[in-house]
């Protein structure tokens, strides 16, 4: 029992040290990873998305920080209490939780504004 605490102790500590949110705007799309959970990046539907920043309660809203399905949707969060929310147009939601939501914001108008015609 006592190794089976012993590595507990020493293992979960380290694990959470590593824990970090990766977001990539590509012209494929928006890309997210949740380090050490994703071992690949995950594509988030932002086709035709309302995209806007928030600030949220990661405990009231989602029950705590990092991968959370909740009533709002899903969220990915390691801290803060600001983000970026993505509604898409199956009304599906998800907020990034991000230190600088101006400019993940900023980028995803940028690269997926709908195209207007003339």
């Amino acid at each position: 029992m006592a190794i089976i605490l012993f590595l507990c102790g020493a293992i979960f500590p380290g694990v959470l040290g590593t824990v970090s949110l990766t977001t990539e705007v590509r012209k494929e799309g928006l890309f997210i990873r949740f380090t050490p959970i994703h071992l690949r990046y995950r594509r988030i539907d932002t086709a035709g998305a309302i995209i806007k920043i928030r600030e949220y309660s990661a405990f009231d809203e989602y029950g705590g920080y990092g991968i959370k399905y909740g009533d709002s949707g899903v969220s990915y969060t390691i801290g803060g209490d600001r983000g970026v929310e993505i509604r898409s147009r199956k009304g599906e939601t998800v907020l990034i939780g991000s230190r600088r939501p101006e400019e993940l914001s900023s980028a995803l108008n940028l690269t997926f504004a709908p195209t207007r015609g003339n």
